[in-house]
Parts: structure tokens; C-alpha cells; sequence
């Protein structure tokens, strides 16, 4: 009964993680003329031009990406097995 709750709910919280990353929720990064309109530019340190984020998420084949999904379910399902005992 605990595996198959904690599975379900692994599927749950994964399912709302790949349906909250969709381009369509990020927001978008203005540009550099709007930039004042958006950000606090009193820190020079923190302008968010300074810095690239970079992802390999979609890069990857998917082996690798179902071996990751099965591993965050197993994380979860121990966890939750761990703590309801």
C-alpha cells in the first residue's frame, strides 16, 4: 500500500514538474532597453545580463532521461516509504 501511494504521488509531483516547465509559464527575460522597467539596477553586481544560464535539458537521449525519471520515482517512494514508518 505505502509503494503504491508513494508511486502515484511520484507520478503526480513529476507530472506538475513537466507541465510547469512548458515555455508558456517561464516567464521571458526583457530586453535591454526595458530592463529599468523590470529589475532594480542600483546593484551593477546583479544585472541578470551578467550572467547565461545554460541546459542540456532536451540534449540528452532518452535513456538517460527515462533513467532519471525512474530514479527521482525511486527517490521519492523511499523517502516517503522511509518517513510513514
Amino acid at each position: 500500500m505505502r509503494e503504491y501511494v508513494a508511486e502515484q504521488l511520484s507520478d503526480k509531483v513529476l507530472t506538475i514538474c513537466e507541465l510547469m516547465n512548458k515555455p508558456q509559464y517561464l516567464p521571458k527575460i526583457p530586453t535591454r532597453l526595458e530592463i529599468t522597467s523590470v529589475f532594480d539596477i542600483r546593484f551593477p553586481n546583479c544585472d541578470p545580463y551578467l550572467w547565461r544560464l545554460d541546459s542540456e535539458h532536451g540534449l540528452r537521449s532518452t535513456e538517460n532521461i527515462s533513467s532519471g525519471t525512474s530514479f527521482v520515482k525511486k527517490l521519492f517512494r523511499d523517502g516517503l516509504a522511509f518517513n510513514i514508518q
